[in-house]
C-alpha cells in the first residue's frame, strides 16, 4: 500500500520504477543545456541554434517515453533553435537605416 504523502520520484524510486527517475534527470539536464543554448545564441546564434535544436529534440523524446508535457515545450525550444540558426550576424546583412 502506497502512502499519499510521498512524493513521485521518490516514491518511484522506492517502489523499484527508476526508469522514470532517470529519463526525469535526463529531461532535466537536457532542459538545462537548453538554456545554456539559449544565453550562447548572443554571442555564436549558429552554436546556440544547434544546442537548442539539439536540446528540443532530446526533450521531444524523453516525453513521448512516460508522457505528452514535454511536447510542446520541445517545440517551442526546436522553433527557436531554427531561429538562431538562420539568424544573420553579419552587420553588413543589417539594412541601412539613416536618420
Amino acid at each position: 500500500m502506497r502512502d499519499a504523502g510521498k512524493l513521485p520520484l521518490i516514491e518511484a524510486e522506492l517502489y523499484g520504477d527508476t526508469d522514470l527517475l532517470k529519463i526525469g534527470q535526463t529531461s532535466l539536464i537536457v532542459s538545462i543545456i537548453a538554456i545554456i543554448g539559449g544565453n550562447v545564441v548572443k554571442a555564436n546564434a549558429k552554436l546556440g541554434g544547434w544546442v537548442m535544436r539539439g536540446s528540443g529534440a532530446a526533450i521531444f523524446i524523453t516525453s513521448c517515453y512516460y508522457n505528452y508535457y514535454g511536447r510542446i515545450p520541445a517545440h517551442i525550444i526546436v522553433a527557436g533553435g531554427l531561429i538562431g540558426i538562420s539568424r544573420k550576424t553579419d552587420l553588413s546583412h543589417r539594412p541601412n537605416v539613416s536618420l
